[in-house]
């Protein structure tokens, strides 16, 4: 009687069920995945399609879960959503040279997609109204996208008339000089209406003279008149 005897045990929790299958994802241009539930010191596992394999290899979209057990009981779960799409085509098309009266549309349009412009527009297509470098993002399902281009307006044309009218009603004693300036420089072309190629026309009648100037790199300009005067 009165006599006592002790002893000790240590009691060791299980390890940890650790694992993680990842943020939801959109995934470009990726034709599968592999979902990894390994090495989570875990006995069983259950994956929503009802694989017990540590891994899960998928090319669907799709929300995937797994259930992961212990040896002595303990659960965890564990779930992703997949998004397999594909990068968007977009193409704006090569750098290009306009002059000063040509116009161009900067055009991304793609079914589904929202743009973003390097002004902060949002919408399908872009005009430029000056030189400069242009880029647009485009998102579609997810995936994103991007193409720039370079555009020059080459400089303005000038064109200095200098026109005499007739003296007199009846009279055909007009006249005509040009001069143009500007552009890339020349040489420059004068065509006339009429066939003319010089730079001035005389003994003119009162009437419209259309007048077409190229310039070195091809663009053009021009327009004169001679109008009647009494």
């Amino acid at each position: 009687a009165g006599c006592n005897r002790r002893d000790s045990f240590i009691i060791v929790p299980p390890a940890g069920l650790a694992f993680d299958l990842g943020d939801d994802s959109t995934l470009c241009d990726i034709a599968s995945l592999t979902l990894d539930a390994a090495g989570s010191n875990a006995s069983t596992y259950l994956w929503s399609n009802g694989s017990t394999l540590p891994q899960l290899t998928t090319s669907q979209d799709g929300l995937y879960w797994v259930a992961v057990t212990d040896s002595v009981g303990c659960t965890r779960r564990d779930s992703i959503l997949l998004n397999f799409s594909q990068t968007p085509l977009l193409e704006l098309g090569n750098d290009t040279t306009l002059c000063q009266d040509q116009g161009l549309i900067n055009d991304a349009t793609t079914p589904g997609a929202s743009y973003l412009w390097q002004n902060g527009s949002t919408a399908s297509t872009l005009t430029p109204t000056a030189s400069g470098d242009f880029w647009v993002q485009i998102i579609v399902d997810g995936c994103p996208a991007a193409d720039s281009i370079s555009v020059v307006f080459l400089p303005e044309i000038f064109l200095n008339e200098s026109i005499t009218n007739i003296l007199c009603n009846g009279d055909c004693n007009g006249s005509i000089t040009v001069a143009a300036s500007g552009g890339v420089g020349g040489p420059y072309n004068y065509a006339w209406a009429n066939g003319n190629g010089q730079t001035s026309l005389s003994d003119l009648c009162p009437d419209n003279y259309p007048l077409t100037v190229t310039d070195g790199s091809g663009c053009k300009i021009g327009r004169a008149s001679c109008r009647e005067r009494v």
